[in-house]
């Protein structure tokens, strides 16, 4: 006991000792001085004014084909890698030419991806806090400069930081930024492709498919990326102004798909057992973006296919995708135009998704007509005539019943394993049983006041029409033949539309009181992340044959089956967000 205050003791008298020297330290070292001394710091014998001059020169010398003086600031940092970083005078070049770069970030374009990666290579980790501290400020001047640029050429050295793993508790957070971004860079981009001539998308597409883009590329091959990018989407007609655009057009396309295909391989991992809790975690988070993010996004385009592949990874999440789909689309009280979304993902995943069980098809089907039921006894007495505007949930419900019928009407017959599943036409002339009030419920909502059949998509309209006569399902064409008559001007509730649509020539102006085509899970086209939901997904298959024989219904002549071809085509590959043919 004695013993160990005496070594307490000593241990005292050490310190007082010592005490000088610290505050000594402290004084000398001060964190202030020495920050201070750094953003100042020059070595000796080079001006950082004549360094700036110098890898200014250099750039603007390679812009015009003379990279001597580039490759040298290149081979500074090259050289700055391994043990190196303990010789003094050559961290003390690196730190210069670091300071100069930082104030030419702006002119660090593509054309500088050598320089750019050169540096996102050089070791920063186990250097002194005088090197780490430049070098986060020379990273945060290029991201605020060149953003594009930082993020195509760092994406491979960024994973290691592996934010997630070491900060789960943002996990959340992290992955509904992603989101939130990438749906505003999904949406413009359809934009875009919308916007350009159709022989300009035409050449995006095919460079796309000839073209997609695979792992990294090496210094050279980064740097004359953009010669290449725009060859490959440059024609006789896509000259200056609109190859550029095209060009502009082709990244955000690629770049796009490469998030995708990425964050399809981040969530992979959690579903490796979709019955886990891990599973059940990850699958709530996309929950979330989907109700908060995606869904009040108008038109997302590819975005939404992270929830079609992992909710396809078993019943349960089948079950609980369609479930929210169904709550978002029901549930009074949200705006018309939310729930008339949520009817379109429901009836597109219901109609596409290739694991969705036939009873899944036909609870589906049984609760949107139930709903209608109840719409329709609401609205049916007080109900002028067809009214987009008064009556949109209705429409959305219905055209959504349609479309499902249209691709799943196999899982609503009862007993149709007695068919030849392979062979659609053996159905055709047979007389089916269908799933018990499904008929009763689509005859109701149909032949009601509020007449469906005028304000759904046309292109959807006519196929169901033709699949339901040839299947002895319903016949229509005598009500689409009353509909040709009616304007839908006369009903419209929209202010001042009415005496606008009343001068016109009839049908032509139908169309800016209807629904559009518009279904989440059209075909997804995007070259690399595509094989993520190929083996996911129902592609669309008409019944062969079924075009031949139209006497009944009133179809004949080339114009009537250019315009059966046309309402094939959109329930097809019509509306992809690279397609050669944007919609006007």
């Amino acid at each position: 006991m004695s013993g160990t205050i005496r070594k307490a003791q000593d241990a005292d008298l050490d310190d007082d000792l010592e005490v000088p020297n610290p505050k000594r330290a402290r004084v000398s070292f001060n964190p202030k001085v020495e920050e201070k001394v750094l953003e100042e710091y020059v070595p000796k014998g080079t001006s950082l004014e004549s360094v700036r001059a110098e890898v200014k020169r250099a750039i603007e010398a390679h812009g015009k084909g003379d990279s001597e003086r580039y490759d040298s600031i290149k081979e500074v940092f090259a050289q700055s890698e391994g043990d190196e970083r303990d010789d003094t005078g050559a961290n003390d070049e690196v730190k210069t030419y670091l300071l100069a770069l930082t104030s030419y970030a702006s002119l660090l374009n593509k054309d500088c991806n050598g320089l750019v990666k050169a540096i996102l290579k050089c070791d920063w980790m186990g250097r002194d806090e005088g090197f780490v501290k430049l070098y986060a400020q020379f990273l945060g001047n290029l991201v605020s400069a060149q953003g594009a640029a930082i993020i195509e050429r760092a994406s491979s050295w960024l994973p290691r930081l592996r934010l997630l793993e070491y900060a789960p508790e943002l996990k959340s957070d992290v992955f509904a930024l992603i989101t939130d971004r990438l749906v505003k860079i999904d949406v413009q981009m359809q934009v875009d492709l919308d916007d350009v001539d159709d022989e300009v998308a035409g050449a995006i597409v095919q460079a796309l498919a000839m073209n997609p883009k695979q792992g990294e590329d090496d210094d050279e091959d980064a740097e004359d990326s953009d010669d290449s990018d725009a060859e490959s989407v440059n024609s006789d007609d896509a000259t200056g102004d609109q190859a550029k655009r095209a060009k502009e057009i082709q990244g955000s396309v690629e770049k796009m798909d490469a998030i995708l295909d990425r964050l399809f391989a981040i969530y992979d991992p959690y579903f490796t057992d979709p019955n886990s809790i891990e599973a059940a975690n990850m699958f709530e988070t996309l929950l979330g973006h989907f109700a908060n993010i995606i869904l009040p996004t108008y038109r997302s385009r590819h975005t939404q296919f992270l929830l079609f592949h992992f909710a396809q990874k078993s019943e349960h999440l089948i079950d609980q995708f369609a479930g929210t789909c169904v709550q978002l689309a029901f549930q009074p009280g949200r705006p018309a135009v939310l729930r008339q979304s949520s009817a379109a993902y429901l009836a597109s995943f219901v109609a596409r998704g290739a694991h969705v069980e036939p009873q899944v098809v036909r609870t589906v089907f049984e609760l949107i007509g139930s709903n209608l039921d109840h719409i329709r006894t609401e609205n049916e007495l007080n109900c002028r005539g067809p009214d987009l505007k008064k009556y949109g949930t209705f429409y959305a419900m219905t055209q959504a019943l349609l479309y499902i019928f249209c691709f799943r009407w196999r899982d609503l017959i009862d007993s149709s394993e007695v068919f030849d599943d392979e062979d659609p036409a053996a159905f055709i002339g047979q007389d089916l049983v269908w799933t018990a009030g499904i008929k009763e419920t689509l005859s109701r909502a149909i032949y009601s006041k509020l007449n469906p059949l005028k304000i759904c998509s046309p292109p959807i309209v006519s196929e169901f029409a033709k699949i339901a006569h040839h299947l002895r399902f319903m016949y229509v064409y005598s009500l689409l033949e009353t509909n040709k008559r009616i304007r839908l001007s006369q009903f419209s509730s929209a202010v001042g539309n009415g005496a606008l649509r009343d001068s016109g020539n009839g049908a032509s102006n139908d169309s800016w009181h209807q629904l559009d085509a518009y279904f989440p899970f059209d075909p997804y086209q995007l070259p690399v992340s595509k094989k993520w939901i190929e083996n996911d997904y129902v592609q669309w298959q008409g019944i062969p044959g079924l075009n031949k024989d139209e006497s009944d219904d009133g179809s004949s002549g080339d114009e009537d089956d250019e315009e059966e071809d046309e309402n094939e085509n959109a329930l097809e590959d019509d509306d992809t967000a690279t397609d050669e043919e944007a919609e006007d």
